[in-house]
């Protein structure tokens, strides 16, 4: 067993791969806009041991999501997507929405030439 999982990585996901390094445009409505930021990692999941014995899941994949959305009150956070949300979030996506606290907001995808000026100018990345 290892204190640190295994190196490696899954099989590509080619649904998520589409937004890569993406920036999204939210609509809320007449409430305004807001921006997300997408950006896959691999991970791993302690599934049982401790201390130097752990044992850890095979490598999946997760959607690192970075949101400026002026409405809540804070100007940049973020959170993971974990393999268990994936696959509805990316059907979301897919279809056009973003599902946030109960709320389907609407997200326009911006070229990879915008993302990229945004992810610098908003987001720091």
């Amino acid at each position: 067993m290892s204190w640190r999982p295994p190196d490696g990585s899954p099989p590509d996901n080619r649904r998520l791969e589409r937004y890569r390094r993406r920036a999204g445009r939210v609509h809320r409505g007449s409430g305004g806009a807001g921006l997300i930021f997408v950006e896959p990692e691999v991970r791993w999941t302690q599934v049982g041991g401790a201390l130097w014995w752990r044992r850890w899941s095979a490598p999946h994949y997760a959607a690192h999501l970075w949101m400026a959305l002026p409405w809540l009150g804070v100007s940049v956070t973020d959170t993971i997507v974990d393999a268990r949300f994936l696959e509805a979030e990316l059907a979301d996506w897919d279809a056009g929405r973003f599902a946030l606290h109960c709320e389907s907001l609407a997200v326009e995808w911006l070229s990879l030439e915008e993302s990229r000026e945004l992810a610098r100018i908003e987001f720091g990345l």
